[in-house]
């Protein structure tokens, strides 16, 4: 009974520390793609689009940060129409903590690197388009 007692007491102060070591970001934003050409068709011009999603940062100093985030990207070609195209992407980021002041949380500073995987979710051409095809984007 009392490696029971002890077992529960033990997962409950290690499941504490666990979560001190967890963190949840949100992300709101807007994307303005700043993609201007002019060709003898047309000008295409980059519209504004929506980006939103959430990460998870794991681990102090040493931390895993996996993330999901949806975004739309828009272009406007004169005298054609609109493209846009909406994506899901998967970050997995590996990153250390190198300058943190726990009790000042005003500077900090950090490295990270890692993959991101992108999924289309949907691509929508609009206008008079007839040499690009959704499998094109």
């Amino acid at each position: 009974m009392k490696r029971i007692i002890y077992s529960l007491i033990f997962l409950l102060f290690s499941s504490v520390a666990i979560l001190a070591q967890f963190s949840l970001r949100p992300q709101v934003g807007v994307n303005f793609a700043s993609f201007d050409y002019k060709s003898v068709h047309g000008s295409v011009k980059g519209k504004t689009g929506l980006h939103f999603g959430a990460d998870l940062q794991i681990g102090r100093p040493l931390y895993v940060q996996p993330g999901l985030s949806f975004s739309t990207t828009k272009l406007q070609i004169e005298n054609f129409g609109d493209v846009e195209v909406s994506k899901i992407d998967v970050p997995i980021m590996i990153g250390l903590k190198l300058l943190q002041n726990d009790e000042q949380k005003a500077f900090g500073l950090r490295i990270f690197a890692g993959p991101n995987f992108a999924f289309n979710v949907s691509e929508k051409i609009d206008g008079v388009f007839t040499d690009i095809s959704k499998d094109d984007i």
